[in-house]
């Protein structure tokens, strides 16, 4: 399965679920995006699955989005 995955490189939690996206030899593609240019990212955001900490998966995207 083929995702893309927005992650912010200095939070945690994200740089742990791309680890564990890894291991499962999941294929990704990266955006490092912050709070300030999450905006400007083209995925779709729509919870279909959730992931915890803000992650959610939309069709082959998993997609890391803030409440604020």
């Amino acid at each position: 399965m083929d995702f893309t995955i927005c992650i912010s490189p200095t939070c945690p939690t994200c740089i742990s679920t791309l680890q564990s996206l890894e291991e499962m030899n999941v294929r990704l593609t990266v955006r490092n995006i912050d709070k300030s240019e999450h905006s400007l990212c083209p995925s779709p955001i729509i919870p279909a699955l959730y992931l915890g900490h803000n992650l959610i998966a939309y069709g082959n995207d998993i997609i890391k989005y803030f409440d604020s």
